[in-house]
């Protein structure tokens, strides 16, 4: 229409040098300024071309070159905007070379560029949109010092990408959803500690990933970040980081059941970690130890079936033991005397080591769950000096236990079915403060 590039129909023949296509700088006078949405969409003449785009180009609109089979692309100085979509399905594209100075990838714009091998993005570009390269085979990626975030799946499943770089003075601060799910070949990430935010399965599924340190920066981090990562043998955490996030690296097993993993062994908390998610080290059958010395709160399940584990060493800022945390763990050596929650089943089972000649002293505990040392066998004596409410069989055993004495304080409110089931003690004075006692209760 004199400036904008309509349409050119999908078998319109070009006028073309070799395999070089080159968009028009004129019409009838006028200077051709813009490729509008969908101008090329499924031109067949463009097989196997290469198309420049000249300067004086300021805008290519959505869907502009979607579904050709166009190998190589040059944008100009020129263009201050790409629109979503405009190579889509680009299934030949190989190279794009950038000589402008875009602010924003957008969504979708080299989506399932199965072919694209070849891209350096600007280092003006400081967003990265959704899926802007889902699909892509780029083998090797540095985002650079602008970028802020990268969206939702933007590079999913980029199978060949073996080298993800940061520039040095990087300003990332968001990593999207799924943005690197699935890229198998990828071995290594190291975050800059300008990173704030990791999205829900940021790198879930990276098969190859073996080393990954987390941004110093990192202020909170969703769900299955890691999650089907199971070659990840070293992790490491900035010092500055708030949280380890619920089902870090947990996986379901293929047809149901329970998913072990067999390599993350070394791992860095550091006392800036208040938060240990959900199923976090779930299923870890090789980690033995590991600081928590920040911690205040240990979620559901966050060590359940770590099988190897032997010890956590905490400080007196933990208050929160969640659910089953170390329900089936290999777990000896946690000090708990600061610990206000302890939740349904949290030691179930295991071989906790107890000091004082087995005498269990939880000083601060005021809530504690159900089952929530069922069957702990290094267990003589309890002693509970401001605990409000004991849960069922908290304190139970399948067999005859060891556990001789029991001492509650003054402000008991509340204590569940048969809490000392099987204990062989032969006396126990209850507080007046008791208000409810479980049947049967002894």
């Amino acid at each position: 229409n004199g400036t904008v590039v309509i349409m050119a129909p999908p078998a319109y023949p070009f006028a073309a040098s070799g395999n070089v296509f080159t968009v028009p700088v004129q019409s009838a006078g006028n200077s051709i300024t813009e490729i509008g949405a969908y101008a090329y969409a499924d031109n067949s003449s463009l097989v196997g071309k290469e198309v420049v785009i000249p300067e004086g180009i300021t805008l290519i609109g959505e869907g502009a070159f979607r579904d050709t089979k166009i190998t190589k692309v040059v944008i100009p100085s020129t263009v201050t905007e790409i629109a979503p979509s405009a190579f889509r399905n680009c299934t030949n594209l190989k190279t794009v070379v950038f000589l402008c100075d875009l602010k924003e990838i957008p969504a979708y714009a080299f989506y399932n560029c199965t072919s694209l091998t070849n891209v350096q993005l600007p280092g003006s570009v400081e967003t990265i949109g959704d899926y802007a390269f889902m699909n892509a085979d780029i083998r090797t990626l540095t985002i650079g010092e602008n970028v802020r975030s990268i969206g939702t799946e933007a590079f999913r499943d980029c199978k060949a990408l073996v080298e993800l770089n940061f520039a040095t003075q990087s300003a990332l601060e968001v990593i999207g959803q799924a943005a690197f799910g699935g890229c198998l070949s990828l071995k290594s990430v190291t975050m800059p500690d300008t990173v704030r935010v990791l999205k829900n399965s940021a790198f879930v599924g990276c098969s190859a990933l073996a080393t990954v340190y987390v941004s110093a920066g990192l202020e909170t981090m969703e769900g299955y970040v890691f999650s089907a990562c199971p070659s990840i043998t070293t992790f490491t955490m900035g010092d500055g980081a708030k949280m380890l996030g619920d089902y870090a690296f947990y996986t379901p097993a293929s047809g149901g059941g329970f998913y072990y993993h067999n390599s993350l062994k070394n791992v860095t908390i550091p006392n800036s970690v208040e938060y240990v998610g959900v199923y976090a080290f779930a299923g870890n059958t090789v980690m033995e130890y590991v600081e928590l010395k920040g911690v205040r709160v240990i979620a559901e399940a966050a060590f359940m079936y770590a099988t190897a584990l032997e010890e956590v060493a905490t400080t007196d800022v933990i208050q929160s033991v969640g659910k089953n945390a170390f329900g089936g763990s290999g777990i000896r050596y946690f000090d708990m005397h600061n610990v206000e929650y302890f939740g349904e089943q949290a030691f179930l089972g295991t071989d906790v080591y107890v000091p004082n000649s087995g005498n269990l002293r939880l000083t601060a505990a005021i809530e504690i769950g159900a089952g929530a040392f069922y069957n702990c066998k290094n267990i003589k004596k309890v002693t509970l000096e401001n605990a409000v409410s004991i849960g069922n069989m908290a304190f139970g055993s399948e067999k005859v236990s060891t556990i001789t004495e029991v001492s509650l304080g003054n402000k008991l409110v509340s204590m569940g079915e048969t809490v000392f089931y099987n204990a062989p003690i032969s006396y126990i004075s209850l507080p007046e403060t008791l208000q409810e006692i479980g049947a049967p209760a002894f």
